[in-house]
């Protein structure tokens, strides 16, 4: 983190201009790949929510870890992460976007945003001054109920002229997601 600290601010002191696919090279280059899926869970519901996300973690059916935020935020919702180890893994990412749907049963029809831990590491956050979105995928929504594609938020999308467009990227599996992801 050390050193992609070091190269961020050698590159923000260059005067250069700073875009998303700065931050997504760094972290690479820098080994720093993991980030969380961000989920606002109304104060009210929190005393069901949590034990369903805690228990799913414990269970292995989201990611390793999760956390939650100990007041609401001035929305009255408080801020659950559920973190995965490796955001170029998009598989992995879905997976556990899916999960939160179909195993947890939440947020099927919410979008839900990823964002990489190395945003947090360099201080860049919403209303930052280089108007970066600080969430580098997206998912879900009632476009997508079934999170069937990953959204990138530096690629540019080719679905109209590329069968396999980098920005919309579609899970490998062939089978129905109800039936991988059951809910239990």
């Amino acid at each position: 983190v050390a050193k992609m600290s070091t190269e961020w601010n050698r590159l923000v002191a260059s005067n250069a201009k700073i875009t998303h696919r700065h931050l997504i090279e760094l972290a690479t280059k820098h080994n720093v790949l993991h980030g969380k899926w961000l989920l606002y869970v109304k104060a009210e519901d929190i005393v069901t929510d949590w034990p369903k996300i805690r228990n799913a973690v414990v269970e292995g059916k989201l990611g390793s870890t999760a956390k939650i935020s100990d007041a609401p935020d001035d929305r009255g919702s408080h801020v659950v992460c559920i973190y995965c180890p490796n955001f170029l893994d998009k598989d992995e990412l879905l997976r556990v976007r899916r999960s939160i749907s179909y195993n947890i049963g939440l947020y099927k029809t919410s979008v839900l945003r990823y964002k990489l831990d190395a945003f947090t590491y360099l201080n860049v956050y919403a209303k930052n001054q280089w108007k970066l979105k600080t969430c580098s995928y997206e998912c879900g929504g009632k476009k997508d109920e079934e999170c069937s594609t990953l959204i990138s938020s530096w690629e540019v999308c080719t679905c109209a002229t590329n069968d396999c467009c980098k920005r919309c990227y579609k899970s490998k599996e062939d089978s129905d997601i109800k039936d991988v992801y059951p809910i239990t």
